[in-house]
């Protein structure tokens, strides 16, 4: 594939992200401006930075003119601005641009898309698939469950709801299934279809959701293909896609104000559903679906490789920027801060998302699906609700 270098000129990028970053100073009565402006961005920094010199101010970052142009496989440190001082109120997100849509006509369409909908491009960071693979990001960067590496199709298990929407839409028991053998791995179907695990992966994300492909939790759908049931493969079952040096990978992370977008309308109508061919018409999913040849993508985005992920709520936000940018953790977030001042204990944080459901108020779903699509405000008090409660629970 072919490496997405920034080479365009000043007159194409001049509006292509919100930030803008100039090199060099004047000389003259300029530069003693500039030296004046540097020294109130160092103030601002410090002003904005906790005190064990953690999560700094958030930075704007011109895509089109950073380190990658000049060949840089990593940008870890791009050159920044000062951000806004209310970046702890905003909403943020992870976007991943997959090494299918990685080209760099895809990458200003999607800054362009970005900046209209009033969205800021805080970091960004551009990888190779072979260091993906070697520093294990996406394992650092996604809920793993024990049952998504299970060997053992009955180990998977659904809330009662769940089990009569299956019922309903396929006509079997879904115990009955999960035990006499009619749920297949991966690789079973796609030795059964002669097909290779990538395409068998393809298909099922291809059936019709809510027909032939039921949703029933985070990382969790099933489905019918060639008569078989299947549950959502792992991408860790198709990691030989990241192995390629060849391709790359670009990181955004992303912030913007509630009250301008929220971030159910973020997901559904920037971003784009799990199916391109569906989603809103003006989504970066559906523009690449549209437009993938003059795009340049080799082939069309489909159920499965539909060019770019995003954080379903603000803790996978967290979760995945602490993953994709190394010189921050966690810990160091203003999101986490906020959450450990309300007396949060991150050690139950854990083992709620480990689970493949919790219950809370009578609903049972993962605790990544009652935090989805959720503002900064009511995700905050929905998150410190169901860790209290729960433990509340447990412990009595």
């Amino acid at each position: 594939m072919q490496s997405p270098m920034m080479t365009d000129g000043p007159s194409t990028r001049t509006h292509e992200c919100e930030a803008r970053h100039r090199d060099g100073l004047y000389t003259g009565t300029l530069a003693k401006v500039a030296g004046c402006l540097f020294l109130s961005a160092l103030l601002v920094i410090g002003s904005l930075t906790n005190g064990s010199g953690g999560y700094s101010a958030p930075v704007a970052v011109d895509v089109a003119h950073d380190n990658v142009a000049a060949g840089m496989h990593s940008t870890a440190h791009p050159r920044v601005l000062p951000h806004t001082s209310d970046y702890a109120k905003q909403n943020t997100a992870l976007i991943l641009v997959r090494w299918h849509a990685s080209t760099h006509t895809a990458v200003r369409m999607i800054c362009r898309h970005l900046r209209k909908a009033g969205i800021s491009i805080v970091r960004r960071r551009r990888l190779s698939g072979e260091s993906i693979a070697d520093r294990d990001i996406f394992e650092e960067a996604t809920i793993i469950q024990d049952w998504q590496y299970s060997d053992s199709p009955d180990s998977f298990d659904m809330p009662a709801d769940k089990k009569a929407l299956f019922k309903q839409s396929f006509g079997d028991d879904w115990d009955d299934v999960r035990t006499d053998g009619s749920l297949k791995q991966l690789w079973q179907v796609a030795s059964t279809l002669g097909l290779s695990d990538v395409e068998t992966t393809v298909n099922f994300y291809e059936l019709e959701e809510g027909i032939d492909r039921l949703h029933i939790g985070y990382g969790f759908d099933v489905g019918k293909l060639g008569g078989m049931y299947l549950v959502s493969p792992a991408h860790k079952e198709l990691e030989d896609e990241f192995e390629d040096d060849d391709w790359y990978f670009y990181a955004f992370e992303v912030s913007w104000k509630p009250h301008v977008l929220s971030y159910i309308d973020y997901l559904s109508n920037v971003i784009g559903n799990s199916t391109p061919a569906k989603s809103h018409p003006s989504s970066i999913r559906h523009q690449m679906w549209l437009n993938w040849k003059d795009l340049e993508f080799k082939f069309r985005p489909n159920g499965f490789f539909y060019g770019v992920e995003t954080s379903p709520n603000l803790y996978a936000a967290m979760q995945e920027a602490a993953a994709w940018f190394e010189d921050t953790t966690m810990a160091d977030h203003p999101i986490h801060k906020e959450l450990e001042r309300r007396g949060v204990d991150f050690s139950e944080v854990e083992s709620l998302l480990l689970r493949p459901f919790i219950t809370y108020h009578g609903q049972e779903k993962h605790f990544y699906d009652f935090l989805y699509g959720l503002d900064r405000k009511p995700f905050m008090k929905m998150f410190v609700d169901i860790v209290g409660a729960l433990a509340h629970t447990e412990g009595s």
